[in-house]
Protein backbone atom coordinates (compact mmCIF):
# COMPACT_ATOMS: atom_id res chain seq x y z
CA UNK A 1 0.00 0.00 0.00
CA UNK A 2 3.05 2.66 0.97
CA UNK A 3 4.69 1.65 -2.13
CA UNK A 4 1.35 2.53 -3.99
CA UNK A 5 0.89 5.65 -2.55
CA UNK A 6 4.89 7.16 -3.73
CA UNK A 7 3.80 7.80 -7.07
CA UNK A 8 0.80 9.71 -5.95
CA UNK A 9 3.12 11.63 -3.73
CA UNK A 10 5.72 12.81 -5.79
CA UNK A 11 2.96 13.40 -8.77
CA UNK A 12 1.72 15.79 -6.42
CA UNK A 13 4.72 17.14 -5.19
CA UNK A 14 5.86 17.69 -8.85
CA UNK A 15 2.65 18.99 -9.60
CA UNK A 16 3.34 22.16 -6.62
CA UNK A 17 3.21 25.58 -8.14
CA UNK A 18 6.56 26.55 -6.02
CA UNK A 19 8.22 23.42 -7.91
CA UNK A 20 9.26 25.28 -11.20
CA UNK A 21 11.12 27.89 -8.98
CA UNK A 22 12.69 25.26 -6.50
CA UNK A 23 13.92 23.69 -9.60
CA UNK A 24 15.61 27.09 -10.80
CA UNK A 25 17.09 27.67 -7.30
CA UNK A 26 18.65 24.03 -7.00
CA UNK A 27 20.04 24.49 -11.10
CA UNK A 28 21.84 28.01 -10.00
CA UNK A 29 23.05 26.13 -6.59
CA UNK A 30 24.46 23.43 -8.84
CA UNK A 31 26.09 25.87 -11.01
CA UNK A 32 27.56 28.63 -8.50
CA UNK A 33 28.96 25.46 -6.36
CA UNK A 34 31.43 24.30 -9.76
CA UNK A 35 32.09 28.43 -10.44
CA UNK A 36 32.94 28.83 -7.18
CA UNK A 37 34.51 26.82 -4.42
CA UNK A 38 33.13 29.17 -1.44
CA UNK A 39 29.52 29.02 -2.54
CA UNK A 40 28.50 25.60 -0.93
CA UNK A 41 29.77 27.34 2.36
CA UNK A 42 27.73 28.06 5.75
CA UNK A 43 29.37 31.75 6.02
CA UNK A 44 28.11 32.42 2.18
CA UNK A 45 24.54 30.84 2.70
CA UNK A 46 24.64 33.22 6.07
CA UNK A 47 25.71 36.21 4.04
CA UNK A 48 22.63 35.38 1.79
CA UNK A 49 19.88 34.94 3.85
CA UNK A 50 21.30 38.00 5.86
CA UNK A 51 21.55 40.35 2.78
CA UNK A 52 17.36 39.23 1.87
CA UNK A 53 15.79 38.76 5.46
CA UNK A 54 14.62 42.11 5.84
CA UNK A 55 13.98 42.58 2.30
CA UNK A 56 11.49 39.29 2.45
CA UNK A 57 9.71 40.60 5.28
CA UNK A 58 8.89 43.66 3.40
CA UNK A 59 8.07 41.55 0.52
CA UNK A 60 5.46 39.35 2.54
CA UNK A 61 3.15 42.44 2.89
CA UNK A 62 3.41 43.33 -0.39
CA UNK A 63 3.19 39.93 -1.62
CA UNK A 64 -0.18 40.07 0.35
CA UNK A 65 -1.02 43.54 -1.27
CA UNK A 66 -0.43 41.92 -4.88
CA UNK A 67 -2.86 39.23 -4.39
CA UNK A 68 -5.87 42.11 -3.74
CA UNK A 69 -4.82 43.93 -7.23
CA UNK A 70 -2.43 46.56 -5.29
CA UNK A 71 1.05 47.75 -5.83
CA UNK A 72 2.41 49.82 -2.89
CA UNK A 73 5.87 52.78 -4.64
CA UNK A 74 6.37 53.65 -0.98
CA UNK A 75 7.82 50.48 0.75
CA UNK A 76 11.20 52.28 0.37
CA UNK A 77 10.11 55.70 1.78
CA UNK A 78 8.07 54.30 4.83
CA UNK A 79 11.24 51.66 5.51
CA UNK A 80 12.78 54.84 5.88
CA UNK A 81 10.46 57.51 7.76
CA UNK A 82 9.90 54.34 10.31
CA UNK A 83 13.81 54.54 10.97
CA UNK A 84 14.30 58.11 11.36
CA UNK A 85 10.81 58.24 13.93
CA UNK A 86 12.51 55.24 15.80
CA UNK A 87 15.97 56.75 15.51
CA UNK A 88 14.58 60.62 16.63
CA UNK A 89 12.94 59.25 19.70
CA UNK A 90 16.00 57.37 21.06
CA UNK A 91 18.06 60.01 20.56
CA UNK A 92 15.26 62.17 22.66
CA UNK A 93 15.84 59.82 25.26
CA UNK A 94 12.90 57.05 24.74
CA UNK A 95 13.55 53.52 25.53
CA UNK A 96 14.62 51.78 22.21
CA UNK A 97 12.26 49.45 22.31
CA UNK A 98 9.03 51.68 22.68
CA UNK A 99 11.03 54.06 19.91
CA UNK A 100 11.21 50.67 17.69
CA UNK A 101 7.46 50.22 18.17
CA UNK A 102 6.60 54.01 17.35
CA UNK A 103 8.22 53.73 14.22
CA UNK A 104 6.10 50.50 12.91
CA UNK A 105 3.30 52.22 14.08
CA UNK A 106 4.41 55.21 12.08
CA UNK A 107 4.81 53.10 9.21
CA UNK A 108 1.03 51.44 9.88
CA UNK A 109 0.14 55.08 9.83
CA UNK A 110 1.15 55.62 6.79
CA UNK A 111 -0.84 52.77 5.50
CA UNK A 112 -4.17 53.31 6.75
CA UNK A 113 -4.17 56.48 5.29
CA UNK A 114 -3.10 54.96 1.97
CA UNK A 115 -5.44 52.71 2.38
CA UNK A 116 -8.84 54.95 3.40
CA UNK A 117 -7.59 57.36 -0.18
CA UNK A 118 -7.83 53.80 -1.82
CA UNK A 119 -11.60 53.22 -0.15
CA UNK A 120 -12.85 56.58 0.26
CA UNK A 121 -11.80 58.19 -2.69
CA UNK A 122 -11.32 55.86 -5.18
CA UNK A 123 -7.79 56.00 -5.73
CA UNK A 124 -5.63 53.39 -7.08
CA UNK A 125 -2.74 51.84 -4.66
CA UNK A 126 -0.67 53.01 -7.55
CA UNK A 127 -1.43 56.88 -7.11
CA UNK A 128 -2.15 56.39 -3.38
CA UNK A 129 1.06 55.15 -2.93
CA UNK A 130 3.37 57.40 -5.19
CA UNK A 131 1.61 60.73 -3.37
CA UNK A 132 2.88 59.01 0.12
CA UNK A 133 6.63 58.15 -1.21
CA UNK A 134 6.95 62.05 -1.94
CA UNK A 135 5.23 63.00 1.30
CA UNK A 136 7.00 59.86 3.69
CA UNK A 137 10.23 61.13 1.59
CA UNK A 138 9.69 64.73 2.65
CA UNK A 139 9.21 64.31 6.24
CA UNK A 140 11.98 62.42 6.48
CA UNK A 141 14.39 65.08 5.40
CA UNK A 142 12.32 67.39 7.62
CA UNK A 143 12.52 65.75 10.44
CA UNK A 144 16.50 64.97 9.88
CA UNK A 145 16.89 68.63 8.36
CA UNK A 146 19.06 66.40 6.34
CA UNK A 147 21.55 65.32 8.82
CA UNK A 148 22.45 61.39 9.59
CA UNK A 149 21.33 59.99 12.71
CA UNK A 150 24.33 59.17 15.15
CA UNK A 151 22.90 55.87 16.77
CA UNK A 152 26.36 54.01 18.32
CA UNK A 153 24.64 53.65 21.99
CA UNK A 154 22.01 51.40 21.44
CA UNK A 155 21.87 48.41 24.20
CA UNK A 156 23.36 45.19 23.48
CA UNK A 157 20.25 43.25 23.96
CA UNK A 158 18.97 45.23 21.17
CA UNK A 159 21.70 45.18 18.84
CA UNK A 160 21.16 41.45 19.50
CA UNK A 161 17.69 41.44 17.51
CA UNK A 162 19.58 42.98 13.74
CA UNK A 163 23.12 41.59 14.89
CA UNK A 164 22.73 38.92 17.05
CA UNK A 165 22.45 34.62 16.10
CA UNK A 166 20.48 31.75 17.69
CA UNK A 167 22.04 28.14 17.12
CA UNK A 168 24.13 29.40 14.54
CA UNK A 169 21.61 31.24 12.45
CA UNK A 170 20.66 35.31 12.77
CA UNK A 171 17.83 36.13 14.73
CA UNK A 172 16.54 38.33 11.64
CA UNK A 173 16.61 35.17 9.53
CA UNK A 174 14.63 33.29 12.32
CA UNK A 175 12.10 36.41 12.59
CA UNK A 176 11.83 36.05 8.11
CA UNK A 177 11.22 32.26 8.05
CA UNK A 178 8.94 32.65 11.15
CA UNK A 179 6.83 35.52 8.86
CA UNK A 180 6.89 33.44 5.91
CA UNK A 181 5.87 29.99 7.45
CA UNK A 182 2.71 31.88 9.14
CA UNK A 183 1.80 33.99 6.44
CA UNK A 184 1.65 30.83 4.11
CA UNK A 185 -0.19 29.06 6.57
CA UNK A 186 -2.56 31.49 7.00
CA UNK A 187 -3.24 32.27 3.15
CA UNK A 188 -3.90 28.65 2.47
CA UNK A 189 -5.80 27.58 5.54
CA UNK A 190 -7.24 30.60 7.20
CA UNK A 191 -10.91 31.17 5.73
CA UNK A 192 -10.73 34.93 7.19
CA UNK A 193 -7.59 34.98 4.65
CA UNK A 194 -8.69 33.33 2.00
CA UNK A 195 -10.87 36.37 1.26
CA UNK A 196 -7.93 38.22 0.32
CA UNK A 197 -8.14 36.06 -2.58
CA UNK A 198 -11.41 36.42 -3.44
CA UNK A 199 -11.16 40.08 -3.52
CA UNK A 200 -8.39 39.88 -5.56
CA UNK A 201 -9.49 37.38 -8.36
CA UNK A 202 -13.00 39.39 -8.66
CA UNK A 203 -13.89 42.04 -6.13
CA UNK A 204 -17.68 42.34 -7.40
CA UNK A 205 -18.48 38.90 -6.90
CA UNK A 206 -16.79 38.81 -3.62
CA UNK A 207 -19.04 41.99 -2.12
CA UNK A 208 -22.05 40.13 -3.29
CA UNK A 209 -21.20 36.97 -1.35
CA UNK A 210 -20.99 38.97 1.62
CA UNK A 211 -17.33 39.33 1.75
CA UNK A 212 -16.43 43.03 2.97
CA UNK A 213 -13.89 43.75 0.82
CA UNK A 214 -13.51 47.65 1.39
CA UNK A 215 -12.29 46.54 4.43
CA UNK A 216 -10.11 43.45 3.10
CA UNK A 217 -8.30 46.04 0.95
CA UNK A 218 -7.51 48.27 3.78
CA UNK A 219 -6.13 46.18 6.52
CA UNK A 220 -4.39 44.62 3.59
CA UNK A 221 -2.79 48.11 3.42
CA UNK A 222 -2.05 48.37 6.15
CA UNK A 223 -0.47 44.92 6.73
CA UNK A 224 2.11 45.57 4.22
CA UNK A 225 3.37 49.41 4.97
CA UNK A 226 3.10 47.48 9.04
CA UNK A 227 5.53 44.33 7.99
CA UNK A 228 7.26 47.33 5.74
CA UNK A 229 8.35 49.37 9.31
Amino acid sequence: MAKGDTPGALKRLMGMREMGLLCIILLLCVVMSFASPYFLTWSNFRTIFLSFSVEGIVVIGMTVLLIVGGLDLSVGSVVCFAMVVAGKLFLMGVDPWLASVAGVASAAAVGAAMGLFVIKVGLSHFIASLAAMVIVRGACLLITQGTPLSLFTLPPEFKFVGQGSLWGIPVVVMIFLVLAVFFDFMLRRSARFRTVFYTGSNEKAAEYSGIRTKRVIFWVTVLCSTLTG
